[in-house]
């Protein structure tokens, strides 16, 4: 089990942890598959009022309590809200994310599965107008759940290197998280080394723990992504407490938590592309756990002059 599936953020629906795959699901709850169409949740969870959304993986997790922000395909601009009750969530179009709809005994749970079937994704819904909006959901075609893996190959395809390095300062940021949606991140990881000196460059991974400490310190407001299968779960602004458990930082303010653990994090990049920067957060075969990135509504400069401190990797 992940670390990180023991931790229980409150206010949250249950006070057990909460299983991490269908499985164990099966023996205590009511399951209905919805389909492969995370559309139609991104549509019905903007009017979600008092729903706990979560995002994790092996290595990170991001939580809030409320609703969707406002439907953002991977085709559209990138849309961040400052509201603490809204949870930004940029899905791939191409992609199929499968959402299973869970009845327990006192709420339901819409989850989502990533690629080696366990729940990435979860939506928690105690509130009566919450859970009416998710039974109407219709039922649609559902895709088979395999496991897949990323490609161990040491071959990096020039295009993608050629595309990276021609569009890198040109692109805005939602084309730059896009590359996350493409397997986790993957092939981003792999041509990060030749896009091109101050753009980006390998860091220490011993600072993680009081850069975390030290943003929340500081009052530093932020961006905190956690990279899924098909989706991106964003959080911005300012959290304003840190706690350490272990290996395991958790950051937050009123319901929203931001949690890493730092044993799964293998790699960490810093990018800096058209004004904004960000820690791109890696797991040892390349697959993106998390981002750390600038908040656009206040100083980028001084987001990207704590970024360039960071001690930097010897080639």
């Amino acid at each position: 089990m992940h670390k990180l599936a023991t931790f229980v953020f409150p206010p949250c629906l249950t006070q057990a942890p909460l299983p991490r795959t269908l499985a164990e699901y099966t023996a205590s709850a009511d399951l209905t598959e919805m389909g492969a169409d995370f559309e139609q949740l991104a549509l019905a969870g903007t009017l979600f009022d008092d729903a706990l959304i979560t995002t994790q993986n092996a290595g990170a997790l991001l939580s809030c309590r409320g609703g969707y922000g406002a439907l953002q395909r991977s085709d559209m601009p990138l849309r961040l809200t400052r509201s603490t009750r809204r949870a930004d969530i940029r899905f791939a179009c191409t992609q199929a994310v499968n959402l299973t709809r869970v009845e327990q005994e006192d709420y339901i749970s819409l989850i989502a599965l990533d690629r080696d079937c366990h729940v990435q994704h979860r939506v928690q819904l105690g509130a009566k107008s919450d859970i009416s909006m998710a039974t109407s959901l219709d039922r649609l075609p559902h895709d088979e759940c395999t496991a897949t893996t990323s490609d161990p190959s040491n071959v990096i395809p020039f295009g993608a290197i050629r595309r990276a390095r021609q569009d890198w300062q040109t692109s805005d940021v939602g084309w730059h998280l896009n590359d996350f949606l493409l397997q986790r991140g993957h092939l981003r990881f792999r041509t990060l080394p030749y896009v091109g000196r101050n753009k980006a460059w390998g860091v220490g991974l011993g600072i993680l723990p009081s850069f975390m400490t030290f943003l929340s310190d500081n009052a530093i407001s932020t961006t905190r992504m956690v990279v899924g299968d098909g989706l991106i779960h964003m959080d911005v602004g300012v959290l304003k407490t840190a706690e350490t458990y272990g290996d395991v930082v958790i950051v937050g303010s009123g319901t929203r938590r931001f949690a890493l653990d730092i044993k799964e994090v293998r790699h960490a990049w810093v990018t800096s592309q058209k004004g904004c920067s960000q820690l791109d957060l890696y797991d040892d075969e390349g697959s993106a756990l998390a981002i750390i990135g600038t908040d656009p509504y206040t100083q980028v400069r001084g987001f990207a002059d704590v970024m360039f401190a960071l001690p930097a990797l010897r080639n």
